[in-house]
């Protein structure tokens, strides 16, 4: 629930209670609230009381220079363990906190706290101000010396008061000695987050800040062209505050281009409104205004997806816009124009990464296509020009990608096989499927393997290439993390590629055969007999 409509409904039930009502219910409140929130409750319902505040401005700017010029430090030094993951010692930075200078900085802000709730908004934000453009260094047993902002001491949990209270109350103080937009904006940049809004600080403090619409419009018209979605947020919360979801809609049609996350945001909004014909209009216009590689257009598709009734035109949009493997099979569970997906698909500009399908959280993000991730996408586009290239692959886990999927292709669909369920795992594992997605992923593979054509002749070069590389050329020379898995995985998988393809008889006979004639592991063994197994109890069903 937005804050806006909450406290609308507030005054709305206070202004039609009488008087012993809202004594009723005040009673009834506190009679009924946790035993834990009392002490507040009572310190709520008394008149309002300064609480005495001990604060030196000479003491603290000495702190300051102190600080400044490093004749305050933070003591630290490090402390070896024996890492399980590398296997070998690692050492980690411990930070003595009993130290003059941590000491003194968590108490003045405390200090500051206390001096903001006692309506003393001017000291406490400059105590504040200047914690939070302070450098600290810290120093070891070997004269190594680390320089530390605020947020790194917060990173290394080193300060007393919760980053979001201290921010909050920061913000609180600076709008209510009218700090200007500009200076306010650094501060919620400092802090860094999307969680504390406009909203958030009107929900705040002793005394209710008092934002009109001349302030709103400012704040838009500033924000404007901030990029990134902390200034998004921010305009979000501004409009709705100011105008509800008819000022929001008209803001994002007029710069939803440079903000793409209120497209998003809006469309959330009309949702839970249950207005699905509007969520579904701002939906597609997003859809033509914002630059097809932006994942944020892909991910307004998904929005759609169960509200609008053309799936293969928001299969299309996710996937051009976030190439993923989930997304290209996708496109297989409906009519979607393939000819026109390729086309597109080559024309994009994704960036170029090594990282496997990353994509990133700003609403600028584009995603990630490196070479070879482009070439998978463009073989589940029943492109199979990689096929000629494929003993050119270095890397293991590309290798190991085209294999598992061309084991798919190769086999029978009409059949159930013991492979696949390990194939199916290793591949979500590869592209990093969600939970959530896992329940499509395996349907949309098998899919996709019914719609594909291979003639012959690419159909024998990945049979042959597959069988040399598990087989023959033996690719797991090196140990690697889950090798005699993945090798059984194979193993298996090429047994029922040949068997689909009438090259051998039994799958059975192919696995003991290789345990003969090969020279495995015993956990290798064990995988492949327990195949075996299997295998048997599953013709036996039939």
């Amino acid at each position: 629930m937005e804050y806006k409509d909450y406290i609308d409904d507030v005054k709305k039930l206070i202004k039609n209670m009488s008087e012993q009502e809202k004594t009723d219910w005040i009673y009834n409140y506190a009679r009924t609230c946790n035993k834990s929130n009392w002490h507040d409750l009572l310190k709520s319902l008394t008149s309002k009381t300064i609480e005495d505040v001990q604060f030196n401005q000479d003491e603290f700017d000495q702190f300051i220079d102190e600080v400044e010029n490093q004749e305050l430090w933070i003591e630290s030094r490090e402390e070896e363990y024996y890492d399980e993951s590398v296997h070998d010692y690692n050492s980690n930075t411990v930070y003595l906190t009993n130290c003059k200078l941590l000491i003194a900085l968590n108490n003045y802000i405390s200090t500051a706290i206390k001096l903001i709730e006692n309506e003393d908004y001017l000291i406490g934000f400059e105590i504040l101000d200047k914690l939070s453009q302070l450098i600290v260094v810290t120093n070891n047993e070997y004269g190594y010396v680390e320089e530390l902002s605020l947020n790194d001491l917060y990173d290394r949990n080193l300060i007393w008061v919760v980053k979001y209270v201290y921010y909050q109350n920061f913000l609180y103080a600076a709008f209510n000695i009218n700090k200007s937009i500009e200076e306010i904006y650094l501060i919620f940049k400092q802090y860094g987050k999307q969680d504390l809004v406009f909203s958030d600080l009107l929900a705040f403090g002793s005394q209710e800040l008092k934002f009109d619409h001349q302030f709103y419009q400012n704040w838009i018209d500033f924000l404007e062209n901030e990029p990134g979605d902390l200034a998004a947020n921010l305009i979000k919360d501004a409009c709705y505050l100011d105008g509800g979801i008819d000022k929001l809609t008209t803001t994002v049609t007029k710069i939803g281009e440079i903000h793409p996350l209120l497209y998003q945001e809006t469309i959330n909004l009309y949702l839970k409104k249950n207005d699905i014909n509007q969520a579904v209009k701002i939906g597609l216009q997003a859809i033509t205004k914002i630059p097809e590689q932006f994942i944020a257009r892909a991910n307004i598709a998904k929005t759609l997806i169960p509200y609008y009734s053309d799936k293969a035109f928001l299969y299309e949009v996710a996937f051009l816009s976030n190439p993923t493997v989930f997304n290209c099979l996708r496109l297989y569970s409906e009519k979607c124009d393939f000819d026109y997906i390729k086309e597109t698909f080559k024309q994009i500009n994704y960036q170029d990464d090594n990282v496997i399908f990353s994509s990133q959280a700003e609403e600028y993000a584009i995603n990630c296509l490196n070479n070879y991730q482009r070439q998978i996408i463009n073989y589940l586009l029943n492109d199979f020009d990689i096929i000629e290239k494929l003993d050119e692959i270095e890397s293991l886990d590309i290798k190991e990608i085209f294999m598992f999927l061309s084991i798919m292709l190769l086999k029978d669909h009409n059949l159930n096989f013991v492979a696949d369920k390990n194939i199916i795992e290793e591949l979500e594992n590869y592209f990093d499927i969600s939970d959530f997605d896992k329940n499509n992923f395996e349907k949309y593979l098998k899919l996709w393997k019914r719609s594909i054509n291979i003639n012959e002749i690419q159909k024998e070069k990945l049979i042959n290439w597959l069988t040399k590389s598990i087989i023959i050329d033996n690719m797991y020379k090196e140990n690697y993390v889950n090798k005699d898995k993945k090798l059984a995985s194979l193993i298996v998988g090429l047994a029922e590629v040949l068997y689909s393809n009438q090259e051998i008889e039994n799958i059975e006979t192919y696995i003991q055969e290789y345990l003969t004639k090969y020279s495995c592991s015993a956990k290798l063994k064990s995988e492949l007999m327990l195949a075996s197994q299997q295998i048997i109890d599953l013709n036996n069903n039939y």
